[in-house]
Order: C-alpha cells, then sequence, then structure tokens
C-alpha cells in the first residue's frame, strides 16, 4: 500500500496526501490500524536556510517495523519527497509511506531494509491522474543486501560495540516492564544495525513483538520500543525518560547486566552464532508460547543452558521464575530433577534464601499430595549416588511432611498407603508423628486407622501404636487405642495404664448402657490377658458396681457379693472405691437386696468398704429417702447395733425428715414387733425423742399437748 500526495487515490475523490492505491490482497479491514502510520516530518533547517529540491535527498528515511495484530504485520519505508503531486508548482512536505503488510513474518523485518520491493519515488504521471489509480502489484518480496547476521556479528565485534550492545540488550528485556523506549542517536547505516542486532537477539516470534523505527522527528510521540534518533533539528531531547544510547558522544544507561547473558550475548555475537540459533531453536520447541521479549529471557537461556549440561547456579532464581510463568508441569518436573543431579545443588541449598526459591518451586508444580510424592521420590533417586546428598534428602521430606500438614491433609490415607508400597516405613511413621503432633491435623483417631487397615502384618503395627499412645492423649483417643488392641489382640507394653486412661471419663452411677457393655468387655479381656487389675484404675469399681446394680432380687444380690468377695481375696491390695459417688451408686440395691440388719452389715464388710460417718450417713439418708418400713427398720436393725449415741445421732438428723404419722406408725410397730428386744427398744426411745428435740417438733408438741393429753397417753401405749 502506498501513502503519498496525488490528485486522486484509490479511496478518495479529493486530492492531497492519501492512499494513492493498493494491491488486490491488501486487508482493507486493517487500514484503521495503519492510518496512524502515515507520519514524517524532516528534521528542522537551521536558521535562516530554505528548503530546497537538493536538500530533498540528505533528509533521512524512516524505515519502521510494527505487529498491528496477530495477522498484521507492517513493514513500512517513510521517504521524503519535497514537493507534492503538483510538482514544481506544488507545496514542500510530501512524503511517500509505502507498506508491505505480512500475515506471517517469514525473516526478520530489519532483513528488508534496503530491499528493492519499496518504492523511494513515484512517477509524476502517476499521481497527477484524473483517473482512480489502479490496484498495485503484487509486492515481490526481496530481502535488502545491508543486514544478516554475519554483517550484524562483524559490526558488533568492532570495538566497544558489543560492551554497549550488552547494555541496549538489558534495557530492552527490561523496557517490557519500565514502559521506556530506547532511543539510539547514531549514523542512519549503523542505527538500523544496532535495530537488527536486538532483533536477532531473539527468538523471531518474540522480535515480531519488538517495533522499531529508524527515524522519528518526536520519538516520544508513539509507542515504538526502539527509535532511531537525530539529535539536531528534532524534538530528542537527552534529558527524556528513556534508554538513550548517544553513541557519538559515548553515553548510555547505567544499567544492572545480566553476566550470564552478556557472556552468551558475546559468544554469539562474536564467536559462533549458531550458539543464537541452537538457542532459538531450543525456545521454539520446548517453549513456543513464549513470545515475549523481556527479562523472562534471563531464565529462558538459564533453562536451555541446563538442558545442554551447563549449569549457573547464579541462575537458578531465573530459572524457576521463567518456568513458573512459562512452563509445562512436565518441563518444571524435568528440569528440578535435573537441578537436583547436580553436583553444585548440594551446596547451593545450604543458602536458606536459594533453598526457600527451590522448595516453593518444588512446591508449585502439583496439585496434589501424590504429585509431590512422586516428585520427591523421583528427587530422592537422582540423589542416592551424590556424596553429601543425605542432607538435601532430609529437605525434601521435611518439606513434603510440612505440604502434607499445611495442604494435604485431606490426603493422608492415600500418601500413607503409596509411601508403603514403596516400603518407605520410616517416612509413614514420621508423618505419621506428625499429624499427631499437630493440633489441628484432624482426628487422630482416622489417622491411626488409616494406617492400621494398610498395615500387612501385625508385626508391623507396635511402633504406629507407640506414636499413638505418645501423642493422642485425651481419653477417647486412649479407649479408640484400646479397642483397637483389644480387638486385635496385639501386643502393648503398658495396657494396664492405657486402660486406666481410658476408663478416666467414666463416673460412678452415670453410666449408659452402652458405657457398661463396654466396661465388661474391657473387664473380660484384662482377666482373659492376666492384665494386673490393681493397675487398671477404674475398672474393678465399674465392673463390681455394674453387677451389684444389676441385681433385681436378695439371691441375685447374695451370688454378686460373693463373686466379689472371691475377687478381693484372690487380687492382692484389691478393694471397691470408698468415695462418696461410689458408696451413693451401689448403695441402694445393697440396702433393698440384703435380707436383714446382719446381711447388711456383712456385705458392707465384704466389699470392703470403711465404715465411716459418711457411709452410715448415706445410709440413714437413703433409708429416708426412699421410704418403706421394711428398708428403714432392716437399716434402723444395722445402725442400733452400733449402740453409739453418734451414730443414733446421724440416724436421727435423716429420720427428722420423716412425717408425724410415719413416725408414729414405726414407734406403735417397733413397740410391738421388738418387745423381747429392750437394747432395740432403747435405740428406738432415744432416736424417738432426738427427733422430737430437733427444731420445731419440740415446739409443736408443746403445743399439741395442752389440747391432745389423752391422744398423747393413748398413741404411746405401753411405754414405762
Amino acid at each position: 500500500m502506498i501513502f503519498t500526495s496525488c490528485r486522486r487515490g484509490i479511496t478518495g475523490a479529493n486530492d492531497g496526501q492519501q492512499i494513492y492505491s493498493y494491491d488486490t490482497a491488501f486487508p482493507t479491514d486493517k487500514l484503521g490500524l495503519v492510518r496512524p502510520l502515515f507520519s514524517y516530518k524532516t528534521p528542522n533547517l537551521p536558521a535562516g536556510v530554505l528548503m530546497t529540491e537538493e536538500l530533498v535527498p540528505t533528509f533521512p528515511k524512516s524505515f519502521s517495523y510494527k505487529k498491528l495484530d496477530s495477522t498484521a504485520y507492517d513493514v513500512v519505508l517513510n521517504t521524503y519527497l519535497g514537493l507534492d503531486y503538483m510538482g514544481s508548482g506544488g507545496r514542500f512536505g510530501n512524503f511517500l509511506s509505502h507498506h508491505i503488510m505480512f500475515e506471517k513474518l517469514l525473516c526478520y523485518p530489519a532483513e528488508l531494509f534496503g530491499s528493492q520491493s519499496f518504492r523511494t519515488s513515484m512517477n509524476f504521471e502517476d499521481v497527477n491522474r484524473n483517473e482512480t489509480p489502479a490496484y498495485l502489484e503484487a509486492p515481490k518480496i526481496e530481502l535488502g543486501n545491508s543486514i544478516s547476521l554475519d554483517v550484524i556479528a562483524a559490526f558488533l565485534q568492532s570495538g566497544d560495540r558489543i560492551q554497549i550492545f550488552n547494555k541496549m540488550a538489558a534495557c530492552l528485556l527490561e523496557s517490557a516492564k519500565s514502559d521506556k523506549r530506547i532511543l539510539i542517536n547514531d549514523t542512519t547505516e549503523n542505527i538500523i544495525k544496532w535495530i537488527a542486532a536486538l532483533h536477532y537477539l531473539l527468538p523471531l516470534r518474540c522480535a515480531e513483538n519488538v517495533s522499531f523505527s529508524t527515524y522519528l522527528y518526536n520519538p516520544m510521540e508513539s509507542d515504538w520500543r526502539i527509535v532511531g534518533v537525530v539529535d539536531e533539528g528534532t524534538f530528542f531531547q537527552a534529558g527524556n525518560p528513556s534508554y538513550i544510547f548517544d553513541i557519538a558522544k559515548g553515553v548510555a544507561p547505567d544499567v544492572p547486566i545480566d553476566p550470564e547473558f552478556a557472556e552468551f550475548v558475546e559468544v554469539g555475537f562474536t564467536i559462533s552464532t549458531e550458539t543464537l540459533g541452537d538457542f532459538h531453536s531450543f525456545l521454539d520447541k520446548e517453549f513456543p508460547a513464549y513470545v515475549n521479549a523481556d527479562e523472562g529471557m534471563y531464565g529462558a537461556l538459564a533453562v536451555y543452558q541446563l538442558d545442554i549440561g551447563l549449569f549457573d547456579t547464579l541462575s537458578l532464581d531465573q530459572a524457576l521464575t521463567f518456568l513458573s510463568a512459562h512452563g509445562s508441569l512436565q518441563q518444571r518436573i524435568v528440569f528440578i530433577n535435573k537441578v537436583f543431579s547436580q553436583v553444585e545443588t548440594l551446596a547451593l541449598l545450604k543458602d536458606s534464601t536459594m533453598r526457600n526459591l527451590v522448595i516453593d518451586f518444588l512446591n508449585s508444580l502439583g496439585s496434589r499430595a501424590d504429585d509431590l510424592l512422586g516428585i520427591t521420590l523421583d528427587i530422592e533417586g537422582h540423589l542416592l549416588d551424590s556424596d553429601g546428598s543425605s542432607d538435601v534428602v532430609a529437605i525434601l521430606w521435611q518439606n513434603f511432611y510440612a505440604q502434607m500438614l499445611d495442604r494435604y491433609q485431606s490426603e493422608s490415607a492415600s500418601v500413607y498407603r503409596r509411601l508403603l508400597v514403596n516400603s518407605r516405613n520410616s517416612q509413614v511413621l514420621e508423618l505419621f508423628t506428625l499429624f499427631l503432633k499437630n493440633e489441628g491435623s484432624g482426628a487422630p483417631q482416622e489417622q491411626f486407622d488409616h494406617i492400621m487397615r494398610l498395615l500387612s502384618d501385625q508385626q508391623q503395627m507396635p511402633p504406629y501404636i507407640d506414636v499413638y499412645y505418645k501423642y493422642a492423649i485425651e481419653p477417647e483417643q486412649r479407649a479408640h487405642l484400646l479397642r483397637f488392641i483389644m480387638n486385635h489382640d496385639v501386643a502393648f507394653s503398658d495396657t494396664a495404664k492405657l486402660m486406666c486412661e481410658a476408663l478416666e471419663p467414666y463416673v460412678f452411677g452415670k453410666l449408659s448402657n452402652n458405657d457398661a457393655e463396654d466396661v465388661k468387655s474391657y473387664w473380660a479381656w484384662a482377666c482373659g490377658n492376666q492384665i494386673d487389675i490393681n493397675r487398671c484404675g477404674k475398672l474393678w469399681g465399674l465392673i463390681a458396681g455394674i453387677y451389684i446394680c444389676s441385681a433385681q432380687q436378695t439371691s441375685e444380690l447374695a451370688d454378686i457379693i460373693d463373686w466379689v468377695s472371691e475377687v478381693i481375696q484372690t487380687q492382692e491390695s484389691l478393694s471397691l472405691p470408698n468415695t462418696e459417688d461410689y458408696i451413693k451408686w451401689i448403695l441402694p440395691a445393697v440396702i433393698v437386696y440384703t435380707d436383714s440388719p446382719a446381711s447388711l452389715a456383712d456385705t458392707i464388710k465384704r466389699l470392703t468398704l470403711r465404715v465411716d460417718y459418711d457411709l452410715l450417713r448415706q445410709v440413714s439418708d437413703f433409708s429416708v429417702r426412699h421410704f418403706q418400713e421394711p428398708i428403714w427398720l432392716k437399716v434402723a436393725g444395722y445402725l442400733f447395733a452400733f449402740n453409739n449415741e453418734e451414730v443414733l445421732n446421724v440416724f436421727a438428723q435423716a429420720s427428722k425428715k420423716l412425717s408425724d404419722h410415719d413416725l408414729i406408725n414405726l414407734d406403735t410397730k417397733i413397740h410391738s414387733l421388738y418387745v423381747d428386744r429392750p437394747e432395740f427398744i432403747r435405740s428406738w426411745e432415744y432416736l424417738f425423742e432426738s427427733i422430737q428435740n430437733i427444731g420445731m417438733r419440740k415446739l409443736k408438741g408443746i403445743f399439741k399437748k395442752k389440747d391432745e393429753d389423752d391422744v398423747s397417753h393413748s398413741k404411746r401405749k405401753g411405754r414405762g
């Protein structure tokens, strides 16, 4: 497509600067993208100098390239023509803008510099026709003869140009994030060579995203990444925010240069250009989606160098960053395996910063615990034959454990399975231990059950049981372990203590049916395995209490008491608890189902219960709370037998809660039933008087005596 001054253009009816014509294949839908490029301004002439036709050829041509979209790559040559289409009668300011647009680049754009495919002039007759111009012939693409890789390599080998170019390359890669232009002030023939060198540094698909122009009057008006400038007569300002390379004055930006990349550049342009080609081919094959010209190129080079057997620890962070952004999962896995295969890695990982960098990269290689485990095992395999590898292997596994705790807790079962399949028992035990030590790692019972289901041999179980016992200390966790040991008949050295801890939550007198069944199973197992009952905590008290409280008649209780007594006699130092809650639990059955005061006394003795005022108070209170004359009289007989005033006072304190009616009935019955037992009568008389003297009963007796003397005498018939 040609844009210039003409009488008639292919798309317009007026004269002036316009699109002259284009070939039939030109994508007219791209015209909107091209129009902003129809621009050229000559440098200003010195004061007092007028424009003449003789000066026209001295003005710089502008050779430019820009990617407009994914199917439009525009290469343009702007040439100053001077007078417009009217010729000698016209005005100065006309230029020719010849665009060749490619759907796909097949060469570096700079190689078209000087090509005969571009027009630099127009025939007077062509631009002065009244008729609409014909379509242009399809362009015949010819490369120029001034730019090639060999030419550029020779150019950079001269003087200090390779050092300047290294700075220029650093600026180009940095410009992707800084959004600053590279401005080059040099001779016209050198500017295109600097630009070509920057493009040759990159694979073609990356270079196609780097726009350039060999000349612009105002380099700050556009978004070209590389611009050639003329320092006189233009809007070029040395202090503008760009990367300025003023070659004649020896001015270059002070930018950091990556030493590995600089060495690669020097080798590629001064020793063997094949080095550049090999690097580009590697990127084309392995990372075809990477099309940027940015600092990722440093990492890309580091990945390439490791691929060809060169490894620089200083560039490892760049390689990992590049792979994280542009590499596939498989590429990242292959790379990290190669890294760990290097001898230098062992020393490298001693540095905490680098170690964290490598570990973070390692952890990014999968979204599942199984992925990370597989990579860890692979890397470990590469390290087995390396001297000093044990420290690195330890770091790998420590990281794996940490990731399991932090990210993959729900996948522990599958990890345990895979580790055991690979005979990694030590890692399973270590991971299991860490899960138990970490309070936020879920239910320890679940972890334990996962492991136990996977183990094929009981001989493998003891270490895991020991670890579980050490860290799973809650009573329910203890009970869980105890049930497992019982169900699987696994040997455990401290079973009695475990039993004691498992039973700790059980409360005397507050057992559910399920609790009672558990206690019975614990008892049966402990007896069957000859466990020392004395060391089993509450077990004896619980099982005895359960059976005592299960009695429903006198004969049943008698049998149970015989059994309890026999166990006590055969087990040295064994006795039932003498706590208030325990006595309160079993006492009802003992009182109700013994058939006499003597039997009650004998039962209490055989149960090894300590007879003190607390026990006597509970006996007394029960007889009143659950008042029935036979039970009360049985308790009275038991307590009267002590023939102790303090015991009677304890009984009186409980019995004062009886109603007057109950007391009168008891008084009548005792005087009729126990006539032949004067000691019983005397105890009752003492008890009765004590009750009457407690609290308000005495005052009530005074008022009743005034009105009910006869009744009182009749009620107390038989006394005296």
